[in-house]
């Protein structure tokens, strides 16, 4: 633990009940000191070895596929790839030469691993 937060994965309720007591000590004391503190629960996201899969499938996209005409760089292809997952708007840009999407993909990293 760190002094200013905590990371506990929870994986069934027993260990889950041992993590959010321990969890609880590390709070307690923050609070008795007079911090203020903010809870987050969230589902699990990716692991840091299926982040490097994602951003190394997206540089061979980069590397290799060109998308009517257009050679995208791997955040490009992130965007569209997620922008689809998600849905796009698309609007005429300000010159007329091509088009913006008005929703862009979501953050990867708010993703859960199904997703």
């Amino acid at each position: 633990m760190s002094n200013d937060r905590i990371t506990l994965p929870l994986w069934n309720q027993q260990q889950g009940y041992q993590a959010v007591l321990q969890a609880w000590a590390w709070a307690k004391s923050m609070l008795a000191a007079g911090h203020r503190l903010v809870l987050v629960v969230r589902r699990e996201t990716r692991s840091i070895k299926q982040n490097a899969l994602m951003w190394s499938c997206l540089t061979d996209l980069s590397k290799q596929v060109q998308w009517f005409g257009k050679t995208l760089d791997p955040e490009g292809w992130k965007d569209f790839i997620t922008g689809h997952l998600n849905g796009q708007e698309l609007v005429p840009n300000m010159d007329g030469t091509g088009f913006i999407s008005l929703t862009k993909g979501r953050h990867t990293s708010d993703m859960t691993i199904a997703e």
